[in-house]
């Protein structure tokens, strides 16, 4: 038990930290007038903004590693193919290919999707906010892969503030001391006044 409070705590904090580099982000690039997304800032400027994209993306690998070994006895096979595809958005965004860009999006959807119906059944509320966000990914990639024009581009960017508040959201649940239904440490309990006595 006190190996996954302390990767709870972790993933706990990681995400909040994801979260705080997002707003970090958002904020530079509004201050440059979009000066990140077009590469029009200072050379110094656009570094500092790689750096807390790929900070943003990289710290929500412990939370995926987390919840993927949390909810595994839910469906243990399901919940591995969510984890990957989550791993797998998470270090593609970092790399921040515009090739691939419409791929790592997709595979978000999938993860925020998929961990959110097994999710349901331990916290429902931000079970079925993280299948929102799960649909505003996949809205998001499919904006992305068919390079759609406005309006279309406000409807793929509802992803972005949705998926800020779902970091703090599940960084506040994993550093709040609950005990959590699904635990993969814990022993299963032996009922001893069954045993047969001699």
């Amino acid at each position: 038990m006190k190996d996954e409070l302390v990767a709870s705590r972790v993933a706990g904090v990681t995400a909040i930290l994801s979260g705080a580099a997002q707003v970090s982000w958002a904020v530079l690039n509004g201050v440059t007038q979009g000066g990140l997304d077009s590469g029009g800032a200072s050379p110094q400027v656009v570094r500092i903004g790689q750096i807390l994209l790929i900070s943003w993306n990289l710290l929500l690998l412990p939370v995926a590693l987390f919840l993927g070994t949390w909810l595994r006895t839910k469906s243990p096979y399901l919940v591995v193919l969510y984890t990957v595809c989550g791993i797998a958005s998470f270090l593609l965004w970092a790399l921040n290919s515009p090739v691939m860009e419409f791929s790592w999006i997709l595979l978000s959807a999938v993860w925020w999707a998929g961990i959110g119906f097994v999710l349901r059944s331990e916290h429902r509320v931000l079970g079925i906010f993280t299948i929102v966000v799960g649909i505003a990914a996949l809205l998001d990639g499919i904006v992305t892969l068919l390079d759609l024009p406005l309006p279309f581009l406000a409807l793929g960017a509802l992803k972005l503030p949705f998926s800020l508040i779902w970091d703090v959201w599940i960084g506040i649940l994993l550093l709040l001391p609950v005990k959590r239904k699904v635990s993969y440490l814990e022993p299963p309990a032996v009922d001893i006044s069954s045993e047969a006595h001699p």
